[in-house]
């Protein structure tokens, strides 16, 4: 068995050199023909080494294998049997042939460009620079950074460019000029210096490099045309969506398109974050999207259609109609449908999808690879071709590799082998002695405990045994219910997580749509004030032409007269008859000239009237927006006479506190002042008075001893004083100068006393006073926060009837239709849901005015019996048809029965009224001539019929 497996390695080692010359021979089929002869080669070679490796497995442990792989196997064939059974009406033999229209051409060279736009933007962003940069994964990835940027399928591809931009890093054009030309000159400066190094060197090819790759991602971007469509308004828009698809097939080619499809619905599912549930729903339109997108022209996308319509009713909860897929009534049932992931699952077993999915039309293509472009399909197959002949050869030189490793190898599965069936016969006569000595011995076991209480020990044994196992369960369980707490908050951190950031979210789109909506605003208020001053130009040059018409009619009036008198003169010389005949002509063809005029004169007087109601109207709109700005203004300078009132108001409340401390303070201190000067005159005059007496009994007693101590000690100090000068001084004069120096320092005492005393009050007195001011801080704190919160809800109430005011009057704004009402001149207002008339204006509105429709209608004059043409938005008069209006071509035979067209005739350039188009229906459908969509509804008294 070994030496055929090694003669089967060497033989297709040997086929290698005539593979090589083959190549050499033919380069395009060589190659892949020489690997497939390999790949044969190797599939009998590993089924051998399979067979060998089976034999050398033991026979139970084989038997038991065999079984279960067995019985996996007849499974798997069952089961392949029974989805062959059902893909067989679904399978393709060959591709269908595809009508080749020029539209359908047309369509495919477009869909090529735009794939072959999108590989080299998918070469461009794997640069080695743009490493960290992937798809989708992290915050710096492509779809994290277009989702926070458009959430919606659509964006416009100035938005596009500017977020690709800052996620790769791109500057602007100019800075990347900028930067490659400062790196060439600096490189040149360092050439000349003569000093290079290796560092700085590789440092600035990576930059270099960095900078050439953004800027080829740049120019590739400014040029993307093929990926992008064409918005109502002009605007290049793309779905970014199927882009980044896109730019995933060409990333993962060896990928499955079963994997594609579901990565791309985890794109159109996700909202931020690429996590699959089964609960997760896209639009049954955006699944017929992820699936044409690559098709390659319209036929394979019809058949893409066809099999998906076939799949939806395969479904027991979405049942396609049996019209075609193409018709209304199936588009508006399948994008009212919403697709789960669980039904998108059980849609990619189905036969009809399966087969285009599973089925290989080729030996690395499915059905819906080669149905795909043919950049795309031509670029898969390249690359999974590459792929199987890199793992044909990889598994060919592994086998040779390890021809002697395999050699060894069996040499030592047999010694194994050997080896092992000596250990278990030596296993098994141990075993049978060990047997024998433990019947023995549990022979002579069970006589001792019978003898024994060997009954008791076996019971608290097998008690302890349970306990511990009850134990280990109720250990497990709190494990168990640990883990699945723990996961479950997790997984509820997340979703909260999701929901804030879903909520953020709506809350920018909410601020982009207000902001965008203020811009609208703007834009509409000067497109008003335009057309405002060009209709005023446009009246202005009306007053011109009609005043240089006047004086063109007087001088043509002028030379009339001036003929009518020479012609005058001259039938003054004929005969009676002739001048009769020439008077009575005068006189009819002046009553008609007066009619004219009079006629005339009516229109202008009409025009005018018209013209001055719109005037008046103009003005007085001015009027009013003057009036607004002048009320907000006085309201203004109000609110500032208020706030310069309340700060004056609160200064002097502050000066009115202040003043009245100082005089309070000024008040307790006089008054202390006084106390402490009649304190001290009390104690002189007590003083005095005790000195003056000899015998003192009661309760100055103690204080007449001191004082008559202190006069003898202050006589002694005295005259021992008065000696050592020589001076006599009689002794009654020394007794009344002690005395009266013991008075002055008694009241000085009081003096001293009184005035710590005041000190002391005084501090009490200024403590009080900042207690008080700290109470009146905190009363005017509290007093002011009740204020503001009573604003706060004044101007809350404020701000939500506003609110509602302003919402109702949109909501009446959306309802209500103003029309004009010829007959009674005056505007009337429709209900567009009962369909009621009013003349009153709706009392929601308030005082905004809802405006007229764009049209023009048709009135008739009383006086002359003529109509006109009236625009009730533009307030616009006119007798002559506007160029705007388009009216019946078969009624415009009078102009009293002159008709708005209805119907617009695009074969023949034709514009009817409801009554004529159903007269000339009628004739063409018996004249067999009638072709039903060159009719188109055309409404004459609107600009462009719209």
């Amino acid at each position: 068995m070994d030496a055929h497996i090694e003669e089967s390695v060497g033989h297709a080692a040997s086929i290698l050199p005539d593979a090589d010359e083959r190549q050499e021979r033919e380069p395009k089929d060589g190659d892949q023909q020489a690997i497939t002869s390999l790949d044969a080669q190797l599939e009998k070679l590993e089924s051998r080494i399979l067979a060998s490796a089976r034999e050398d497995e033991s026979d139970g442990v084989q038997s038991d294998m065999l079984s279960d792989k067995e019985r996996k196997k007849r499974e798997a064939l069952r089961r392949q049997l029974i989805e062959q059974r059902e893909d067989a009406p679904w399978i393709f033999a060959e591709l269908p042939t595809t009508i080749t229209a020029p539209a359908y051409a047309a369509l495919e060279v477009f869909q090529v460009k735009k794939w072959r736009e999108v590989s080299h933007m998918m070469k461009l962003m794997s640069a080695p620079c743009f490493h960290s940069i992937r798809l989708a994964g992290d915050d710096r990835s492509l779809y994290e950074g277009f989702f926070r940027a458009f959430p919606h399928h659509l964006v416009t591809k100035a938005r596009f460019v500017s977020v690709v931009r800052h996620i790769f890093g791109i500057p602007a054009v100019s800075m990347i000029h900028h930067r490659s030309k400062a790196k060439k000159s600096e490189c040149n400066r360092k050439a000349k210096r003569d000093k290079p190094v290796d560092e700085d060197n590789n440092a600035e090819d990576q930059e270099r490099e960095k900078i050439a790759a953004r800027l080829a991602l740049d120019r590739h971007l400014e040029k993307l045309q093929y990926c992008c469509e064409r918005s109502v308004d002009n605007v290049p828009v793309l779905n970014w969506r199927t882009l980044l698809i896109a730019l995933r097939m060409f990333e993962e080619p060896l990928l499955t398109m079963r994997g594609h499809l579901t990565w791309a619905f985890s794109v159109f599912s996700s909202s931020g974050c690429l996590e699959l549930n089964d609960s997760d729903a896209i639009d049954a339109g955006d699944v017929t999207l992820m699936f044409t997108h690559p098709m390659r022209n319209p036929a394979a996308s019809h058949l893409i259609s066809d099999r998906l319509r076939a799949a939806f009713d395969m479904l027991p909860s979405i049942r396609a109609t049996p019209l075609a897929l193409s018709s209304p009534s199936f588009a508006s049932a399948i994008s009212s449908s919403r697709i789960t992931y669980r039904v998108f699952k059980r849609l990619l077993q189905l036969p009809p999808l399966r087969t285009l999915v599973n089925h290989h039309m080729t030996l690395h293509t499915t059905v819906l690879d080669e149905l795909c472009v043919p950049v795309y399909r031509d670029f898969v197959y390249r690359a999974r071709r590459h792929e199987h002949n890199r793992r044909v050869l990889r598994r060919l030189r592994y086998f040779n590799e390890t021809k002697v490793s395999r050699l060894c190898f069996h040499a030592w599965a047999r010694y194994a082998r050997d080896r092992k069936a000596a250990r278990s016969t030596a296993t098994f006569v141990c075993t049978i002695i060990a047997r024998i000595q433990q019947r023995s011995a549990f022979g002579a076991l069970r006589r001792h405990a019978l003898a024994s209480i060997a009954a008791l020990e076996i019971q608290r044994v097998f008690r302890g045994m349970r306990g511990r196992m009850r134990a280990e369960e109720v250990w497990r369980k709190i494990q168990a219910v640990l883990v699945v707490q723990g996961a479950y908050r997790m997984r509820a951190h997340f979703t909260r997580h999701l929901r804030k950031l879903r909520h953020q979210n709506l809350l920018a789109i909410r601020i982009q749509r207000v902001y965008r909506g203020r811009l609208g605003r703007i834009q509409a208020r000067q497109k008003l004030l335009a057309f405002y001053y060009r209709e005023l130009a446009a009246i202005q040059q009306e007053r011109e032409a009609f005043g240089s018409f006047v004086r063109e009619e007087m001088a043509r009036r002028l030379q009339r007269l001036f003929r009518k008198i020479v012609a005058d003169q001259q039938r003054g010389r004929r005969a009676e008859q002739g001048r009769a005949r020439q008077e009575i002509e005068l006189e009819m063809l002046k009553l008609s000239e007066d009619a004219a005029q009079q006629a005339a004169r009516h229109r202008r007087e009409v025009t005018e009237k018209y013209d001055k109601l719109r005037e008046e109207a103009d003005y007085k709109e001015k009027r009013r927006r003057i009036d607004g700005i002048e009320k907000q203004k006085i309201k203004r300078r109000q609110r500032l006479r208020e706030w310069e009132a309340f700060k004056a108001e609160k200064v002097a409340r502050k000066e009115a506190l202040k003043l009245q401390e100082k005089e309070s303070y000024e008040r307790l201190k006089t008054q202390w002042e006084n106390t402490i000067a009649e304190r001290v005159r009390k104690r002189g005059k007590l003083v005095e008075q005790l000195l003056q007496l000899d015998n003192i009994q009661g309760e100055w007693e103690k204080l007449h001893a001191q004082l008559q101590q202190r006069v003898k000690e202050h006589s002694k100090q005295l005259t021992a004083k008065i000696k050592s000068n020589g001076v006599v001084i009689p002794k009654r004069e020394v007794t009344e100068r002690a005395q009266h120096e013991i008075t002055a320092e008694e009241t000085e005492d009081e003096r001293r006393k009184g005035e710590s005393e005041w000190l002391q009050a005084e501090a009490e007195y200024l403590q009080k006073l900042d207690e008080e001011g700290e109470e009146r801080l905190l009363a005017e704190n509290a007093e002011e926060r009740a204020a503001r919160q009573k604003n706060t809800l004044i101007i809350q109430c404020a701000f939500r009837v506003f609110k509602a005011r302003k919402l109702l009057r949109r909501k009446l704004g959306e309802l209500y239709v103003k029309e004009f009402d010829f007959k009674a001149q005056a505007p009337k207002y429709r209900n567009t849901l009962t369909g009621k008339v009013t003349a009153q204006k709706p009392a929601g509105l308030g005082s905004e005015e809802l405006e007229y429709e764009t049209g023009w209608v048709m009135m008739k004059d009383d006086v002359l019996g003529e109509q006109f043409f009236y625009n009730p938005r533009r307030m616009k008069q006119s007798w002559a048809k506007p160029d705007e209006c388009q009216l019946c071509e078969s009624c415009t035979s009078s102009a009293s029965s002159a008709v708005f067209a209805a119907v617009w005739n695009s074969q023949d350039d034709t514009y009817l009224c409801q009554a004529c188009y159903e007269k000339e229906y009628i004739a063409r459908r018996q004249q067999v001539d009638l072709q039903v969509d060159a009719y188109v509804a055309y409404d004459g008294s609107r600009p462009n019929g719209q």
